[in-house]
């Protein structure tokens, strides 16, 4: 019985200890949406959708782990903060659908909107979290 209890503990501590392990810190998953943004946006301007479907979902992945990660440091996730993940998670699947159309005016717009989107995604979980 001693020995299953501390197998047990010791599962449940290896399981949260992979949590953060797979899971970083905020600011980490914040400089790598960073690369990855340069990535999407760089395929999308060349109006690569192949190159921009590949950047775009490792975006969205980050996006994933920069709210799990923060929820696992700070015990909580406010409504405000995952709305600018999700937001910003759907201007990326309508970039992919407007280089797979072919709309250059529209991706250029899309861009901009991005950018913008991601600065303030980093503003709110680097300062006001």
């Amino acid at each position: 019985a001693i020995l299953g209890l501390l197998s047990l503990a010791g599962l449940v501590v290896l399981s949260i200890v992979g949590c953060f392990a797979y899971y970083p810190a905020p600011d980490e998953c914040l400089e790598a949406m960073t690369d990855t943004r340069v990535g999407a946006l760089s395929a999308a301007l060349s109006m690569d959708y192949t190159e921009t479907k590949y950047w775009t979902e490792r975006y969205d992945d980050w996006t994933r782990k920069l709210e799990v990660g923060a929820y696992l440091r700070h015990g909580e996730l406010s409504d405000y903060h995952r709305w600018k993940a999700r937001l910003l998670r759907e201007q990326l699947e309508i970039l992919e659908h407007e280089v797979e159309d072919g709309e250059r005016d529209e991706v250029a717009k899309l861009i901009a909107i991005i950018s913008r989107s991601h600065n303030r995604l980093y503003r709110a979980f680097a300062e006001e979290l």
